[in-house]
């Protein structure tokens, strides 16, 4: 999907959005595959996917989704595993009423994580030192990061086609790193000159969000239109700290195409605070589809949003309303022409020099 997407996720982003749709315990009957791919640098990929009900009339479902995949890089030394289980369980409360409670769980492990290219002065060395598959980490850098999340859905649908969503997140992501970062202007002849600066991470981000609407048909000067409301709210807590240590040549050694990362760690410092601060999203939105013409639909819409960050990182305040206009012209069943309108209202994740958020990116978009 093209354009700004500020009507529909609040901190919309100029460029498109994805609509990741989570799976549903949706099958009345046991079903189930298994799959497996092997692909370039030694990629291996299992999946197992079970659906099955879990009382005579199949109002209760569950859905289990597993899977581990190992794979190999084009890039010296660097190994990544990854394992995920996913659980649903889908109840028919009513005819019209079903209600969702899922638990996601994530454990990517790269083996020796890749660290930084080495700047080289000249181009000799650049040609010496940066092949593509030269990996500056050292043998013992690692990333590790584990994710676990649980979510309630509840979908209501009325007899004259308006349907009511409600859904819930809370989730956790732990991680904890040591990097080794390789600078300088090593010799283009003999490699020596290389620094170098470890770094150890650890921290937590927990999230919790909610988003609600309803969405149906109206009548209106004898034609047919499409009207939605709703409201949604994010925080989201950071917290991280850091050890640092730093290298000089001696310790680096020569770093050359030959380099494998055997080095001993560093001294480190002692721990640090590098953020533990709070982020906030809340918004309310209401959108409308109005048939014009058989062919024609004009779209119109605007979200209230209010942005706003506390803690170490500093304290934030914003406010802004993201209208929304556009035009649809339906050439076929399948292809359609539009042109648009939208203010863009888009949060940064990265941080100035002093550790503060970056402002908001904000504009228009035609």
């Amino acid at each position: 999907m093209r354009g700004a997407n500020g009507l529909m996720t609040g901190a919309g982003d100029p460029g498109a959005t994805v609509n990741m749709v989570r799976k549903r315990a949706d099958s009345k009957t046991a079903t189930g595959n298994i799959s497996a791919s092997y692909g370039s640098w030694n990629t291996q990929r299992y999946v197992a996917d079970i659906s099955t009900p879990l009382n005579s009339d199949g109002s209760l479902r569950g859905r289990v989704v597993t899977g581990y995949q190992d794979q190999d890089s084009w890039l010296d030394r660097y190994h990544k595993t990854k394992k995920f289980l996913y659980g649903v369980v889908d109840a028919d409360l009513t005819d019209h009423t079903t209600v969702s409670l899922g638990w996601d769980y994530q454990k990517p492990i790269p083996v020796t994580q890749p660290g930084a290219a080495c700047q080289a002065s000249t181009a000799t060395a650049r040609a010496r030192i940066m092949i593509a598959s030269t990996n500056s980490a050292a043998d013992w850098t690692r990333y590790q990061i584990e994710s676990r999340k649980v979510f309630v859905d509840l979908t209501h649908d009325w007899d004259n086609g308006w349907t009511y969503r409600f859904n819930g997140t809370h989730g956790e992501q732990t991680f904890n790193d040591t990097l080794l970062y390789v600078m300088g202007n090593p010799d283009a002849d003999t490699g020596d000159g290389a620094s170098g600066w470890g770094s150890k991470d650890k921290g937590k981000r927990t999230i919790d969000s909610f988003d609600t609407y309803a969405s149906g048909p109206f009548n209106l000067l004898g034609r047919q239109h499409q009207l939605m409301a709703g409201a949604s709210y994010s925080r989201q807590h950071n917290a991280t700290e850091s050890q640092d240590g730093p290298m000089d040549a001696s310790q680096i050694g020569i770093f050359d195409n030959n380099w494998n990362g055997s080095v001993a760690q560093p001294t480190w410092g002692d721990w640090y605070q590098n953020a533990n601060d709070i982020v906030r999203q809340k918004s309310a939105y209401t959108a409308a589809r109005l048939s014009l013409a058989d062919p024609l639909s004009l779209i119109i819409g605007a979200r209230y949003t209010q942005y706003s960050t506390d803690g170490s990182s500093g304290d934030m305040r914003k406010y802004n309303i993201t209208p929304y206009g556009g035009l649809v012209y339906d050439l076929t069943e399948s292809l359609s022409a539009y042109a648009s309108y939208t203010s863009i209202f888009s949060p940064q994740t990265k941080r100035t020099a002093s550790g503060t958020w970056l402002s908001p990116i904000t504009g228009q978009e035609l």
